[in-house]
Order: C-alpha cells, then sequence, then structure tokens
C-alpha cells in the first residue's frame, strides 16, 4: 500500500510487557505481535480505503492511560487522527488493584528493599508489588559475582528483610505464610557458610555426601548446627535492628508500592537519600569489595 510506518517507543514497551516470556522462547513475541500489529495495521488500511485519505506516512502510538493505540495518518497537507481501544492480557494484570493484598506485598518487598538499601549498600534494580504471575512480587537486587563471608551474611540479613517488615507493621498473628521462600533461602545460604564454604574460622567440609563413610570422617553436626542458628540469629537482630531504625523508609516505600505496582532503581534512591538514617555507603556491584585496589595497595607497602 506504498505507506511508511513510524512506530513509537510506547508501542515497542507494549509489545515487550505482552510478549516477552523468557522461559517460552521467541513464540509469545510472534503471537503478540500478528496481535497487536498485523490485525490492527488492517483496520487502519481499511479506515484509509474507506474515508479516501491519501495518506503517506502512518505515526502509531501506544497511550497508557487510556489503553489506546492513537494513530496518526499524515498526508502532505493534512494530519488524521484515530484512536483504536485494543485488549490486553498480561498488562492489564500488572497494574495496581490497591488492595489489601498489594498493600501486604508493598510492606513485604519495601523490607527486602530498606535492608538492601542501609545493609547491603546496593539500591534494587526495581521493586514490584503486582505481577502478571503468580509471583505476587518481588525485590531485585543485583548482587557481586564473587561470593565472601561479608556477602552471605548481609545477603541473610537482606532475605530476612520481608519477615521483619511483616512482623513490624502488621504485627507477629499477621505474618504471612509468604516468607517461606525467603526462610528456605536463608537457610539454606546459612548452612552453606558454616557447613560448606568453612567461613566460621576451620576450613574443613562438614556436610557429608553419603553416610557410609568411616566415623572418622564424620563432624559434629550438633555444633555446626549451632553455628548456623547463631548466624541466623545474628543477622536477624541486624536487620531488625536497621528497619525499626528506617521505620520511616519502610512506610514510604510502602505507600508508593500499595498505590503502584512498581519502583524503578532511580526512584528508590530518591526515597533513600531522603528517608534514609545511616545507610551503608552506596556501592556498585561490580566493583562492590574493590580487591584490584586492595591489592595495589599491598603492592605499594612493600615498594
Amino acid at each position: 500500500y506504498e505507506l511508511d510506518f513510524e512506530f513509537g517507543k510506547s508501542v515497542n514497551t507494549i509489545i515487550y510487557k505482552e510478549g516477552v516470556f523468557p522461559t517460552q522462547g521467541t513464540r509469545p513475541i510472534f503471537t503478540t505481535i500478528n496481535t497487536l500489529i498485523e490485525s490492527y495495521a488492517s483496520k487502519i488500511i481499511a479506515d484509509i480505503l474507506l474515508n479516501n485519505w491519501k495518506t503517506e506516512k502512518i505515526i502509531w502510538n501506544f497511550i497508557d492511560e487510556t489503553g489506546e493505540y492513537e494513530i496518526q495518518f499524515i498526508e502532505k497537507n493534512k494530519i488524521y487522527k484515530r484512536k483504536y481501544s485494543i485488549k490486553l492480557k498480561l498488562e492489564n494484570l500488572r497494574k495496581s488493584t490497591k488492595d489489601d493484598s498489594q498493600a501486604h506485598v508493598a510492606v513485604h518487598e519495601s523490607g527486602h528493599a530498606v535492608a538492601s538499601c542501609v545493609i547491603l549498600g546496593l539500591i534494587p534494580e526495581e521493586i514490584v508489588s503486582k505481577t502478571a504471575g503468580n509471583k505476587n512480587g518481588y525485590c531485585r537486587v543485583k548482587m557481586p559475582q564473587i561470593t565472601t563471608k561479608d556477602l552471605i551474611k548481609k545477603d541473610i540479613s537482606v532475605g530476612l528483610g520481608g519477615y521483619v517488615a511483616e512482623k513490624l507493621i502488621f504485627g507477629e498473628e499477621l505474618l504471612s505464610a509468604g516468607s517461606c521462600k525467603d526462610i528456605e533461602m536463608v537457610t539454606q545460604r546459612a548452612i552453606a557458610y558454616v557447613k560448606t564454604y568453612g567461613m566460621t574460622g576451620f576450613p574443613i567440609l562438614v556436610g557429608l555426601e553419603s553416610d557410609k563413610m568411616n566415623d572418622s570422617h564424620h563432624f559434629d553436626h550438633e555444633s555446626s548446627d549451632r553455628e548456623v542458628k547463631k548466624l541466623v540469629d545474628g543477622c536477624l537482630k541486624t536487620t531488625e535492628r536497621i528497619i525499626k531504625k528506617n521505620k520511616t523508609l519502610l512506610l514510604k516505600l510502602s505507600e508508593y508500592l500499595s498505590e503502584n505496582s512498581i519502583m524503578d532503581k532511580n526512584l528508590i534512591a530518591t526515597f533513600v537519600e531522603k528517608y534514609a538514617i545511616n545507610p551503608t555507603e552506596i556501592k556498585n556491584s561490580d566493583t562492590y569489595y574493590g580487591f584490584k585496589n586492595i591489592l595495589q595497595e599491598q603492592l605499594k607497602k612493600i615498594k
């Protein structure tokens, strides 16, 4: 039809939101383009023919506020505009419901965010309180690649952030079962710290792959289990102290996420700057410990 189509970035965004499923490959993308672009292209061309417009160019945008396409039909000296309503599947599921469930998720995920910012010194990439899937929300933090003793302890503290936030805001009796995955992760990390990584001061592997080994190869599991509990208890106390101290930040993040489904890194950073009390220095995950600088400083001492 000799038409020049120009798609605004808003169209790319809605295709991404509706069609990207990392576990399903490219098929959803093709289906989404067929549903959201090709089917509407035929409607647009039909309107041009019915109205006898001498259209040379189409400018195609998506209006998020109304959930509609806004199409501009460009002629040499004229511009016509039409709006087309579209049916979205996933994006509508992500929209804020502003209900009890979203408020609960907002508090839980904000607890993780506060712990990450203040204890770990890393601003989350995003916090989400409403998703299109079964998972109600998440707090995504880009962690350093190198696992250290310090990092594991801080990671455990961050993992307990949702649990602590729920108890602080809603009370012990309204603590939900939603923390079970966090507790599982925290337990695994603490066990690895003690039994696999040998980070309690003695480099020895406690977890045995087989129970058929000689007695001389068995170690005192009771003492290592006590070390695990001691580690989690210490991290829990740290998280409780930090989140109580930063309750205003917790509440402000929770308030925003109870009304909006997502916060990006820049917005989170503004909340931290305004409301956080004595946060750890904000760091970059790629150069979190500065191992290269430490090495160079040690070499200088030799010289």
